[in-house]
């Protein structure tokens, strides 16, 4: 299955697999050459130029052939041009006496100082792009006034992926908004006019629900239907809950400037022993609020 959404991607995986074992075996055949260790350079040279240029060749090959753009393929080569680069200097060590057991040649300290010095650099990087998301929201609700302990949460896939951001009101460490991870919450202004404001808890509230709706195709006399869950207010111009808030929220300042109103507001709403039941044309949901506040220890003692 995976193999028809992506053309070709078993190619990709050996090509990253060849360059895994190519580049670090180059680059080592390097370090021995500049150590002088001159025969052994020149055989691990010729291996990479050899092994570089035929992988480079069969796997450019198969790549091409699944639209893999050109110039892509010439990372490939990289291998075989550092065995190229070993052998150069193999050869221009060849009339140099060998270096004493445990001498070390200045070339070859800068050489280790910048494969380190490159490889922290791409740890680095690749780092960054990982956790991009989630740096840009969390700077983005540091920078905003109102609002205090930003904490933003997510997952881990090829990337971190944000899924919710969390935070106080300033001065008020006991007050909490939790948001869905929508990316426009990553570069809005606290007054922005938010499409996909989604509250998942505010206060000690959270949100539940489930509905129905006809699915395309469905007819009266074949209904079909599709189920959904509710797991947040959203304040977005389709949610069905919208209407049952009298107040105007489409901003992190509007919530902040309502918060009082709206947890105090949720406290009439149904709970999941009685929900609420909502009809908006074909469509039907029971929706109710979950209490999150530990329970008195009055209560439980009884």
């Amino acid at each position: 299955m995976q193999g028809d959404l992506f053309p070709g991607i078993e190619y990709i995986v050996f090509s990253m697999a060849f360059l895994a074992i190519g580049i670090p075996l180059g680059l080592l055949a390097i370090l021995i050459a500049l150590l002088r260790r001159l025969t052994a350079a020149r055989l691990l040279g010729k291996f990479c130029v050899g092994a570089g240029v035929l992988g480079a060749a069969i796997l450019g090959y198969l790549l091409f052939s699944n639209s893999v753009p050109m110039p892509v393929l010439f990372i490939l080569l990289i291998p075989a041009a550092l065995g190229g680069v070993t052998l150069a200097i193999a050869y221009y060590y060849k009339d140099r006496p060998p270096l004493g057991r445990w001498q070390v040649p200045f070339p070859a300290l800068i050489y280790v100082t910048l494969v380190v010095a490159g490889a922290a650099g791409i740890y680095k990087m690749s780092q960054t792009s990982f956790y991009r998301e989630r740096d840009q929201c969390l700077a983005n609700f540091q920078r905003m006034p109102g609002i205090d302990n930003v904490v933003v949460h997510g997952h881990e896939v090829s990337r971190f992926e944000v899924d919710s951001v969390q935070f106080s009101l300033a001065g008020r460490p006991d007050t909490l908004v939790k948001l869905g991870g929508q990316e426009e919450l990553f570069d809005c202004k606290s007054s922005d006019r938010l499409e996909s404001l989604a509250v998942l808890q505010i206060g000690p509230w959270t949100f539940g629900g489930q509905g129905k709706k006809p699915r395309k195709g469905s007819t009266a006399e074949e209904p079909l239907f599709s189920k959904f869950g509710i797991y947040a207010l959203s304040f977005g111009p389709d949610s069905p809950l919208r209407d049952l808030v009298p107040l105007k929220i489409e901003s992190v300042d509007d919530l902040v400037e309502h918060y009082d109103e709206l947890v105090e507001l949720l406290e009439s709403w149904p709970r999941k022993e009685a929900p609420g039941h909502l009809e908006r044309g074909d469509e039907t949901l029971d929706y109710w609020v979950i209490d999150n506040r530990p329970p008195n220890r009055d209560d439980a003692s009884d």
